[in-house]
């Protein structure tokens, strides 16, 4: 063999690895689970408690729905206000979340913070049939995301319920691109190669 030819056979075995291994991560990447989570189940039996930090709620879940109320709810009480923790998001990435209500919902209210509580932001989730409350932001390092969801006025509080939903977008990893670049580039050498 001579060494152009070992040569030739390195960068072919080099770029097909490469190819192989971008191509899985970006697979591994996409196929991430989601899923809804209902305020009363595992691993809150009853209701979301109305303090920080509230209930982490299970890894991959994108849609939260819950119940305020000035009603007695479930033996507590008024619930006035719900506390939970997006988990294992990915730090630095991107989100967009929609709250809206889904049944009475007056004056009810959020606001999103990090896991050391600083606020992120808030507002008012609306009326049913109302479009709601959309924010885009970028996920905190730790990958935990903190929603309040409160009765704006307490005396004219009315029972409602809402719902929460979170898309997030990973930020790649600094070496992502450049590697996907040079997978691309030996894809591209190894063809040239095999035309000639």
């Amino acid at each position: 063999m001579t060494q152009d030819t070992k040569a030739a056979s390195f960068t072919d075995k080099f770029a097909r690895t490469l190819l192989a291994t971008t191509c899985l991560t970006v697979a591994g990447g996409a196929s991430a689970s989601a899923s809804t989570f209902l305020e009363g189940s595992v691993p809150t039996t009853h209701d979301f408690p109305s303090a920080p930090i509230g209930t982490l709620v299970p890894l991959g879940t994108d849609e939260v729905q819950g119940f305020l109320g000035t009603a007695n709810f479930e033996g507590v009480g008024k619930d006035l206000g719900d506390w939970f923790t997006f988990q294992g998001l990915p730090g630095g990435g991107g989100f967009n979340l929609h709250a809206f209500a889904t049944e009475n919902g007056e004056g009810v209210g959020i606001a999103l913070f990090d896991s050391s509580l600083h606020q992120i932001a808030n507002g008012f989730i609306g009326h049913v049939g109302e479009a709601g409350l959309q924010y885009t932001g970028s996920v905190p390092g730790d990958g935990e995301l903190v929603v309040d969801i409160f009765h704006g006025n307490e005396n004219s509080a009315t029972n409602g319920s809402y719902t929460v939903d979170l898309a997030t977008t990973a930020s790649p990893e600094p070496a992502t691109l450049p590697l996907a670049g040079l997978a691309i580039g030996g894809a591209l050498a190894w063809r040239r190669r095999r035309k000639q």
